[in-house]
């Protein structure tokens, strides 16, 4: 478990596009988890009356009596003075010798977790 990390690379399949990752250490396969935005969508090339402001942060998370992990993803995109934040849950599931993440509903998330990464 020392060696999980979480990362922000750009996606294999589609560089474009900034992903996060559970890195499992050296000469292991990343898992990509969800995509990854942060920075400002100008609106006017002008003024920033209508821009929109997104912002993203992430911890994994070890279930205290399993070894099952979890990745909380947040997000908040902010105009002038509202602001929306969402917060998703995926789950790191181990089938026959590989891990897949699923996306799980917050509600089913445990309440006590032990943080071991954070970005």
């Amino acid at each position: 478990m020392k060696q999980y990390r979480l990362t922000i690379e750009s996606h294999p399949e589609r560089t474009y596009e900034r992903w996060l990752f559970l890195s499992r250490g050296k000469g292991r396969p990343k898992l990509a988890i969800a995509p990854w935005m942060t920075g400002t969508i100008s609106a006017h090339p002008h003024h920033s009356a209508h821009d929109i402001s997104m912002e993203s942060s992430a911890q994994l998370l070890k279930q205290e009596d399993s070894d099952t992990l979890y990745v909380m993803v947040f997000q908040v995109q902010s105009r002038q003075d509202q602001s929306e934040t969402t917060s998703r849950c995926f789950r790191i599931v181990e089938s026959s010798n590989d891990l897949k993440v699923e996306e799980a509903p917050l509600a089913e998330a445990p309440k006590a977790m032990t943080v071991i990464s954070s970005i």
